[in-house]
């Protein structure tokens, strides 16, 4: 919901100041409990509502370092599946730049990041 509210916001080329105010009618949940605690100028900063919604789902760099940390392959996933899901977990725990992400080195870096965490 989040990312797809991002999206719009960005194509229709949405004013920041605006995006609190149009995003509060989309919330429901955990993300509206969030959203609850902010005082109506706190409501303003966009950054802080988002990193807020992203805190209450655990969806932090944190969290994805644990789920990383904790992935083993599930009887039901091929080794394929079982090797891309933590990989998935990489990014948003790293948070690189999108150069860097593209970077082959860095790329072979995750991968044996990847193997390790799944051999041990």
């Amino acid at each position: 919901m989040l990312f797809s509210y991002l999206h719009k916001t960005l194509s229709e080329d949405i004013p920041l100041k605006k995006w609190t105010l149009d995003l509060e009618a989309c919330l429901t949940g955990k993300a509206q409990r969030a959203f609850s605690l902010f005082s109506a100028e706190q409501n303003e900063n966009f950054e802080a509502v988002r990193d807020a919604i992203l805190t209450a789902y655990r969806l932090t760099p944190e969290s994805y370092k644990d789920k990383f940390r904790t992935a083993q392959k599930l009887s039901s996933e091929t080794l394929q599946q079982c090797a891309t899901r933590p990989s998935l977990y990489l990014r948003p725990w790293f948070n690189p730049s999108q150069r860097l992400f593209n970077d082959d080195e860095f790329q072979a870096v995750m991968g044996k990041l990847v193997v390790d965490q799944l051999i041990f």
